[in-house]
């Protein structure tokens, strides 16, 4: 899915950013205590695909962010503020939360 979005837009640059695996989220939950208390955990499959995915990532030359103690959408957040002097900028998530901090000339495609 996310080739064909990429085929259809043809962006100047794509990156991908995801949740460190172990981050350390007991600030955010020390303030939230309900914080992903319904997150279901990943499958355990899901961690059997990830070398896979990071060849193919490396293979098509986009970027992977992950840091310690920030997800995705913290990520992705920075991204579009630094963006913002820019006319136009698409992100497309699979998170509907990733949107909070897009500005007004901000379009965010999700699955």
């Amino acid at each position: 899915m996310a080739l064909e979005v990429i085929k259809r837009l043809k962006p100047d640059y794509v990156c991908v950013a995801w949740d460190k695996r172990h981050t350390n989220i007991r600030k955010r939950r020390g303030a939230y205590p309900e914080y992903k208390g319904n997150r279901k955990a990943a499958p355990e499959d899901f961690y059997e695909q990830v070398a896979i995915l990071l060849k193919l990532l490396e293979s098509l030359g986009w970027p992977l962010y992950e840091l310690d103690d920030y997800e995705a959408d913290d990520i992705m957040g920075a991204f579009a503020k630094q963006a913002r002097k820019k006319t136009s900028k698409v992100f497309w998530s699979p998170a509907t939360s990733t949107c909070c901090s897009w500005s007004i000339r901000t379009r965010t495609f999700t699955p």
